[in-house]
């Protein structure tokens, strides 16, 4: 629509500049032109001052409709409601954006997921070698590593409870002293028991 009214309007100020010329008849060396000659020019001056009239009005009829669509309120909605290509494109569109958030959606739980996964292959890694009977060190470590989860959340951790019973057991059980008193300053630190 604006390259149509930039062309009308290209198209009046060429034809207006022609209108406003002043057609002088050329003479040869002093002699008068012919009857014929003169109804020709006549005819040329009155063909542009026609062309020119015809695209003032154009450019009159570019700006009204320019003028009617800026200030039309409903055009949108209109062209909406009319046209089903805009339609489908803003069902589409809104359809997009509910996808692409459902996927975000989807994507922060399964990073949760992942994220709990990992934990929980952690933590029962961890009980698995608080039971090495031959390597002290390793038990300590893992006591560790089992303590420093159940800490986390202030206690609404779901290994809390279970960690807190297998290291007080494993504190009863063990029969390495610096174990169980390792096993004791960790439960009183990070489990406060």
């Amino acid at each position: 629509m604006l390259r149509r009214f930039l062309f009308v309007f290209i198209l009046s100020f060429i034809f207006s500049i022609n209108s406003w010329a002043q057609v002088r008849p050329l003479s040869r060396a002093g002699s008068e032109l012919s009857a014929d000659e003169r109804a020709l020019i006549q005819a040329q001056i009155e063909n542009t001052k026609a062309q020119a009239e015809n695209a003032r009005a154009q450019a009159e009829w570019a700006r009204t409709q320019m003028k009617a669509r800026i200030n039309s309120p409903n055009d949108s909605w209109h062209k909406f409601t009319t046209d089903p290509a805009d339609a489908l494109a803003a069902i589409a569109s809104v359809f997009a954006m509910a996808l692409a958030f459902l996927l975000l959606l989807l994507n922060a739980l399964n990073y949760k997921t992942a994220l709990m996964m990992q934990e929980n292959s952690a933590f029962y890694e961890a009980m698995r070698r608080l039971g090495d009977a031959k390597d002290a060190a390793a038990r300590c470590a893992a006591a560790l590593t089992v303590a420093e989860m159940a800490s986390k959340n202030n206690g609404r951790n779901p290994y809390f409870h279970f960690a807190k019973s297998e290291l007080t057991v494993i504190r009863d059980i063990e029969e390495n002293p610096l174990v169980k008193d390792f096993l004791s300053k960790l439960l009183a630190e990070k489990l406060s028991i």
